[in-house]
């Protein structure tokens, strides 16, 4: 059995997610830290599920970071902020196919 992924591990894996789905664009910090805060309750408590919910979750991460790229980019902006994010957050959970209210970690 893996050791259980710490707390600041799981941070900095969706951190890294959060960043592959912004591409070249930097974030405000906070804009990231609006990001992960959305989960935060959630992230201290996975524990040992983490590593069965580890995937879905940082692809929603990645998806967090494409749509706040995305956003910021059609405002003319290359650096994303919490509006982005903001943004983002609501895309998402607007998905009708899969929302991310039904996203495991949550």
């Amino acid at each position: 059995m893996a050791d259980e992924t710490s707390f600041e591990g799981r941070t900095l894996q969706l951190a890294m997610g959060f960043g592959q789905g912004a591409g070249v664009l930097l974030a405000t910090e906070k804009a990231l830290t609006t990001a992960l805060g959305a989960y935060m309750d959630q992230l201290r408590n996975i524990g040992e599920r983490w590593e069965s919910l580890a995937v879905q979750t940082i692809e929603y991460s990645r998806t967090m970071g494409s749509l706040s790229a995305h956003h910021a980019l059609s405002d003319g902006r290359c650096v994303i902020d919490v509006g982005d994010v903001q943004y983002a957050l609501n895309a998402v959970a607007k998905n009708t196919v899969f929302p991310i209210g039904v996203c495991k970690i949550s």
